[in-house]
């Protein structure tokens, strides 16, 4: 180690020293030295330093790098040591991670400093990588979840937590398959609607719920043969694997009285103050029964199902049918009606037939009623009348049948026939028709018919529907100088209480009790056996209305109603209904 300080005058003295020196590095300052000397590889060990005022220059060669950078490093460090005395420290080689470091040549400084970018890129990498993996994981599991409830919402009735129609249809079909023998219970909550209106839709869905957790309970007690499904908004569906038709039934009938206890419904009725105990709503079920046998498909399994349901509403007192082929058989005739029905009113398929009345008094001819009929002679006006009245179709029938009698009329009338009155049936379901009394007043205005030739038949039904609209009704027709007939008197509720109110102007009495009632005498002194028919007629003719027998085929029953002094007869006796011809 060669250690030699120079003093100088100034630092631009120091400068010119060192030039004349031609030392290998060159440095300002300590740091740049200790840079500089770890750069060489060779030469001898020659440190020489210039001071002047405070300022330090130094120049070095050296074959042992470690040795002086830890000496120029050491120095720097012991500030408080002369330079001059760097000799006596007797400092060793350092080995720290800086020193190392100095001592690097520049390309394996920077092959270090891209490792160490490459170590650090790929634990950056890595950490990202194990952040998507994660992540990546968290949403399968998000996606997983909301497939399930995707396919459960596909699978399953949101609110009522049963099977769903598609569903059940699956499961039918896995049975079908496998040509398993089964039944289908279908259920209606058939006062759903007015739950509704009455309470709220929420309270609904609450009976809804209440419903299907009963039902449950019927196939929990076997699941693996037993399923149950919400089919629409308030039908239900049981299917039970098997062929024991006596346990169905049994079933069956548990179902159908499923309603006899309410539900219990909560928030109806808030007072403050007082606890909520809930209200009873009581709902009514009506039950279809349909056995499969292993030809028809599902579709057509629960059509049956539903069918025998259809035939349950009809009647009140009936809550439970079983289908028969026979229901099939009658819902396909009423389809087949319905369509001919709309047919018919389409491409004018309706004619009139004019059955004679007779008046006992002189067994004179006094008028006709008219009845309709189809032209397709298959239908009888028994078939399409009460469907016409259930689907909407009554008040075009009643219009087209009143049209066809008064151009009837006045056909007869340019021929020069002799004119009597025609009385045309209205049903109670025109009402709605509140137009129909004008249209009778202007079709008789264009075919020049007087308005005295036109009679109104109607039934007792629409006695029992004396609102604002038939009382509304009866005035047009009073007004308009149209007589109106009681027709099918004796098969309702009969009561001539209501003929003191009602501007009836005859009374129609029906064949059936014609039948039941009118007898031939055993005997020529038998008065009692018939007593009963002589009485109507004389309780009509008191109140002042006059009396039409119906359904007269026998000539002693002409004799008897003769003597009873009824005004007029209808029926087979004197003919049975004619074409205007």
């Amino acid at each position: 180690l060669q250690l030699n300080i120079e003093p100088c005058d100034s630092i631009e003295d120091c400068y010119s020293k060192m030039d004349e020196t031609k030392f290998d590095g060159l440095a300002t300052n300590l740091t740049k030295a200790t840079w500089l000397v770890n750069q060489h590889r060779s030469g001898s060990m020659q440190i020489r330093t210039f001071e002047s005022n405070g300022w330090g220059l130094c120049g070095a060669v050296t074959n042992d790098k470690a040795l002086l950078a830890t000496v120029i490093s050491k120095a720097a460090i012991n500030s408080t040591e002369e330079l001059t005395s760097i000799e006596s420290l007797n400092i060793e080689a350092d080995n720290d991670i800086i020193t190392v470091a100095q001592r690097l040549p520049m390309n394996m400084l920077i092959f270090l400093f891209v490792l160490i970018l490459m170590v650090v890129a790929s634990v950056i990498i890595l950490v990202a990588y194990i952040s998507h993996i994660r992540m990546r994981r968290i949403k399968d599991i998000q996606l997983i979840d909301s497939q399930k409830k995707l396919l459960n919402a596909y699978r399953y009735d949101l609110l009522t937590g049963l099977m769903n129609r598609d569903t059940l249809m699956l499961q039918m079909s896995e049975l079908l398959d496998k040509e398993e023998r089964f039944s289908v219970i279908i259920l209606d909550l058939d006062n759903f609607r007015e739950i509704n209106e009455s309470y709220s839709y929420d309270y609904g869905n609450r009976v809804l719920k209440d419903l299907a957790s009963r039902l449950k309970k019927f196939c929990s007690f076997n699941e693996e043969n037993r399923f149950t499904a919400r089919y629409s908004g308030a039908e239900f569906v049981l299917v039970l694997r098997g062929k024991d038709v006596k346990q169905t039934l049994q079933i069956a009938k548990n179902i159908a009285g499923i309603s006899k206890k309410p539900t219990i419904v909560k928030g109806i009725f808030k007072i403050p103050g007082f606890e909520d105990e809930g209200e009873k709503v009581w709902f009514h079920t009506t039950v279809g029964v349909c056995y499969s046998d292993g030809v028809s498909n599902f579709e057509e399994i629960v059509r049956n199902a539903g069918i025998a349901l259809a035939d349950a509403k009809k009647d009140d007192e009936k809550s439970l049918c079983i289908y028969e082929r026979e229901l099939k058989n009658k819902l396909s005739r009423l389809n087949e009606i319905k369509l001919a029905l709309a047919d018919a009113l389409e491409n004018d398929g309706f004619y009139m037939m004019y059955q004679p009345q007779i008046e006992l008094d002189g067994m004179r001819l006094s008028g006709f009623e008219a009845l309709i009929r189809m032209k397709r002679g298959d239908i009888s006006p028994g078939q399409f009348i009460p469907i016409a009245e259930s689907q909407g179709y009554i008040k075009q029938i009643g219009r087209k049948s009143t049209e066809l009698v008064i151009r009837q009329i006045a056909k007869w009338k340019s021929e020069g026939k002799k004119l009597y009155p025609v009385s045309i049936n209205y049903s109670s379901n025109q009402l709605a028709d509140t137009g129909y009394v004008d249209y009778i007043l202007k079709l008789c205005s264009d075919y020049n018919v007087d308005i005295s030739l036109l009679e109104i038949e109607i039934t007792e039904g629409l006695l029992f529907k004396h609102d604002n609209q038939t009382s509304k009704f009866f005035e047009d027709l009073q007004q308009a100088n149209i007589k109106l007939l009681l027709d099918d008197f004796g098969t309702g509720y009969s009561s001539l209480r209501y003929l003191t109110y009602i501007p009836v102007d005859y009374v129609k009495l029906d064949k059936s009790i014609v039948d039941a009632c009118l007898n031939k005498p055993k005997s020529k002194d038998d008065t009692m056996s018939n007593a009963f028919i002589g009485d109507i007629i004389r309780l009509t003719h008191d109140i002042g209305k006059k009396i039409i027998v119906e359904g007269v085929e026998e000539e002693w029953q002409v004799k008897l109603l003769k003597e009873f002094n009824c005004d007029k007869i209808q029926g087979y006796y004197f003919s049975t209904p004619l074409l205007p011809s």
